[in-house]
């Protein structure tokens, strides 16, 4: 109030809004804030507001002193409709309940970004709301499942178009089979063993080769089981054996690669060594029945010292010997009995011989042969065709 009688006029108009769209950067923008304050290169920065004005009782209307206030300036770099398009979207899963999302940000001066999920590619129901600058973002997701998503900027007048959609399943891959064994007897099946190394496989495809270079699947085991009998083989032939595992993401990488041959004393004539391994023989009792020795081809101590080798007789003794040293170091003497005898036509030197009715070698019990199961092998050359299983009690 002035002297009394009237008001000083002091309102400020109100300046006008300026656009700006650049195709470039202009010269001079802060490539910091990039283009949330007017560029040094953008002279104009509004119209400035009118004057206001004041009334002086019983004088009429005449100018005030208020100033005008500054307009609004909006800067934003769009010269075609591509340039504010966020793009490169990727999506990538980095565990079974995680997907790990990149992408290009091609917006200065916005204020953020959109990012949207979805489960079919048209409901967009998931939405996150990530800072300025964001170009990676790890979504937690559900395992098993497949997922949508695209991204936007935004400032505080509009928002920009959708980037691409990118879209991945969490399944993973499941885990390679390992360990895989093989036993054989002396008729078919061959039985193949392995160690199950995945929670998340449908099954497992069993392939076998005549050669170890061309395979082929001999059978789709189901998900949880880590042994099958393979029953279609012809005696002598040598097969190999991997395993693979496989889910929805598909084949694991294939296990160690196995070997082995039907070797049957009823397939041959007599005067024929065959190898004879390794049957396993379950005792029951309380004592050693049903005993088979364990003759080994090699003379090295490589193999004596294989481990889990109990006893091992190479017959190596003069052929008037009436026992045979245990080469295995345990001290399990055989005793030659009832005409049981030491020839030298063996398949590595010397051989035990037997008449296939009396004959046998007596072992006496000892602590690390123990009363459960074992494996034996042994070369054999039967004097005829025929099946022997040789028994030794």
């Amino acid at each position: 109030q002035r002297a009394g009688d009237g008001f000083d006029g002091g309102g400020r108009g109100c300046g006008t809004t300026s656009y700006y769209s650049y195709t470039s950067y202009p010269v001079g923008v802060n490539l910091i804030t990039r283009g949330s304050s007017t560029p040094d290169a953008i002279a104009n920065t509004g119209g400035g507001g009118g004057a206001g004005s004041s009334y002086a009782d019983g004088n009429g209307w005449v100018t005030g002193s208020g100033a005008g206030g500054s307009g609004i300036v909006i800067v934003r770099y769009s010269g075609d409709n591509q340039t504010n398009v966020t793009s490169n979207l990727l999506a990538a899963v980095v565990s079974e309940t995680e997907i790990a999302l990149t992408w290009q940000d091609n917006s200065p001066g916005d204020q953020g970004f959109i990012l949207e999920r979805s489960l079919d590619g048209i409901d967009w129901s998931v939405t996150y709301t990530l800072p300025a600058n964001t170009t990676i973002y790890t979504d937690t997701v559900l395992a098993a499942t497949t997922y949508y998503y695209r991204v936007r900027s935004y400032n505080f007048r509009e928002n920009n178009p959708n980037s691409n959609i990118a879209s991945t399943n969490t399944s993973m891959p499941s885990a390679a089979p390992t360990g895989l064994i093989t036993t054989t007897g002396i008729t078919p099946p061959i039985t193949l063993q392995w160690n199950d190394n995945s929670s998340n496989e449908n099954g497992f495809y069993l392939e076998r080769s005549l050669d170890g270079v061309d395979w082929a699947v001999t059978i789709t085991v189901p998900a949880n089981i880590t042994s099958y009998a393979d029953a279609g083989v012809s005696i002598s032939a040598t097969y190999y054996y991997r395993i693979l595992s496989y889910n929805g993401i598909g084949n694991s990488a294939p296990s160690n690669v196995i070997s082995n041959t039907i070797r049957t004393l009823a397939s041959a004539g007599g005067g024929v060594w065959q190898y004879f391994r390794p049957i396993t023989i379950t005792n029951t009792g309380s004592n050693l029945i049903d005993y088979q020795v364990v003759v080994s081809p090699f003379m090295d101590s490589s193999f004596i010292n294989n481990t889990g080798l109990v006893g091992s007789w190479h017959f190596s003794e003069p052929t008037t010997a009436t026992i045979t040293t245990d080469m295995s170091g345990y001290g399990n003497v055989g005793v030659l009995t009832s005409g049981a005898v030491i020839t030298t036509s063996g398949r590595f030197g010397n051989a035990l011989q037997l008449n296939g009715t009396s004959n046998y070698v007596s072992l006496s019990s000892t602590p690390i042969l123990g009363t459960g199961s074992f494996a034996v092998e042994a070369w054999i050359n039967t004097s005829s065709a025929g099946t022997v299983m040789p028994r030794f009690w």
